[in-house]
């Protein structure tokens, strides 16, 4: 019998749906006889469509909300893929904690904090090198030098500078002055906290640049070159700024130290020299100060002081309590907690449960687990783990209305209520922020004489009162950050 063409066709056509089935047959084999079963209680995956890529897009479009809306979805722990990454979501309180004191030593902090490294210095193939000398060297120096006993050297410079800084936006004349309120606040810690860490040599210039490297910075940690290039070159920008400054002190070796430095500034680069780094990996951890000085700083103040704009009520009460605490003590006794005036305090803790957006991340060397409500959740080989503090501080079973700023919410009561629990933004166990004494400080301090000083009132209210700003939901490293201009009126109080 002869074969046509059409029977052939049919019969190749047959073969290639035999072939199909065939395969579907083997996958549906191996994923459900050769593949181990997940171990109990394995996080619920977060539903993608490609693989690899995973939920990348979705999570990089709006950050904060798809936490927000995986955590009202998939509850106390869930896993999520993206860009090749295995990624656990922890937001139980004492699952974060659980992570942070990682009894197992299985889960890793290097290789997270190796790309925050890379983002915000641009380290290069020495980063390793300079990781383990962050660890065991610098970090103990700013550790040191900056905690409550000692950290009066460099807050002592910030307190005598804002002053001076306020100044500036003084005019003679009797009318207010339109500003927007992130520059009242970043150019004067900008100039007083880089003076006190840096000397007077330090290059204030640099100001623009470090607002574009920061606002840049969820970019330039994507490690995507077509969505991260203005991040990068101002990145080049301010490592350029700080190799002139330690330019002259580096070609001597150190004989001498830079004029008025802080220890923590000295002592570090004195490391750093010994260490025989090159003089561009010095300027980059000199980087890496500046930014943890003044990123989350700026904002939690900024959070702070538009909650009390808009609510006119609340100003009143702060400035009040405010008033009352200059006519009996001395702005030195500002951090003792006897003196501290309680609805300041409680206002600065309330804006660092608010704003706070840091997690903490690690990445498992070997199987193990993170307890969640007493369940163990099993974290496999080459996972990343993510507590989310943000779910932590917005848990209604804690907080009474979470997503509400109450400025006394951290006030005693007279009643048997228990106080709010203090929030958590600066992490945990031994990679807490070592410069939190320093903020927090500074917070109160900024606080103090901007409001002793100045009245400030929204610049436009609007007839159903003024507004929060809109919150930048794509930036969620340390602290929520704004889209949009604060516009205020400010003016010289009697």
């Amino acid at each position: 019998m002869a074969f046509t063409q059409s029977m052939v066709l049919n019969l190749s056509g047959s073969a290639a749906v035999g072939l199909f089935a065939f395969a579907v047959f083997v996958y549906t084999y191996s994923s459900r006889i050769v593949k181990p079963r997940d171990p109990p209680n394995t996080p619920i995956t977060v539903p993608y469509l490609f693989p690899w890529i995973g939920s990348f897009f979705t999570f990089n479009k709006d950050p904060l909300e798809c936490l927000k809306q995986y955590h009202l979805s998939y509850g106390k722990y869930y896993k999520i893929y993206a860009a090749g990454r295995a990624v656990v979501v922890i937001t139980d309180p004492d699952g974060v904690a659980s992570i942070s004191r990682d009894t197992t030593k299985h889960l890793d902090h290097k290789l997270v904090f190796s790309q925050i490294l890379h983002g915000i210095a641009g380290f290069g193939s020495s980063i390793d090198f300079i990781q383990d000398l962050l660890d065991s060297k610098i970090f103990p120096i700013v550790k040191t030098s900056l905690s409550p006993a000692l950290m009066s050297e460099v807050t002592g410079t910030v307190d005598s500078l804002i002053p001076l800084e306020l100044e500036r936006f003084y005019t003679s004349n009797s009318k207010a002055t339109s500003l927007n309120l992130l520059e009242v606040i970043g150019r004067p810690i900008y100039n007083a906290g880089s003076l006190a860490l840096f000397g007077p040599t330090f290059p204030l210039d640099s100001f623009h640049d470090f607002l574009e490297l920061d606002s840049f910075l969820p970019q330039l940690l994507t490690r995507l070159p077509f969505i991260a290039q203005r991040g990068r070159f101002a990145r080049l920008r301010m490592v350029s700024h700080l190799e002139k400054y330690i330019e002259e002190w580096w070609a001597t070796d150190g004989t001498q130290d830079i004029p008025h430095a802080s220890t923590t500034v000295m002592l570090s680069l004195t490391e750093l020299k010994a260490a025989q780094v090159s003089r561009r990996d010095a300027a980059g951890t000199l980087l890496l100060f500046l930014w943890g000085f003044h990123s989350n700083m700026w904002f939690m103040i900024f959070w702070l002081l538009t909650h009390l704009v808009v609510d006119r009520t609340s100003m009143t009460r702060m400035i009040s309590e405010i008033e009352s605490f200059r006519a009996k003590h001395s702005l030195d006794q500002l951090d003792d907690p006897h003196c501290t005036p309680p609805l300041l305090e409680s206002a600065i803790q309330e804006t660092l449960r608010w704003a706070t957006t840091s997690t903490t991340a690690r990445y498992a060397t070997e199987d193990t687990a993170v307890v969640v409500d007493g369940t163990p959740v099993p974290i496999m080989k080459g996972e990343y783990v993510l507590g989310d503090i943000r779910a932590v501080h917005y848990d209604p079973e804690v907080y009474e209305h979470p997503y509400e700023f109450k400025i006394d919410r951290y006030v005693t009561k007279n009643d048997d209520r228990l106080a709010a629990p203090k929030p958590s933004p600066w992490g945990r166990g031994k990679h807490m922020c070592v410069g939190r004494h320093v903020a927090v400080h500074a917070m109160r301090r900024f606080a103090v004489e901007l409001l002793s000083t100045y009245d400030i009132v929204p610049t436009k209210p609007s007839s159903d009162g003024p507004k929060i700003p809109s919150i930048n939901t794509r930036h969620f490293l340390g602290s929520l950050k704004s889209t949009e201009d604060f516009q205020i009126l400010l003016s010289r109080r009697a």
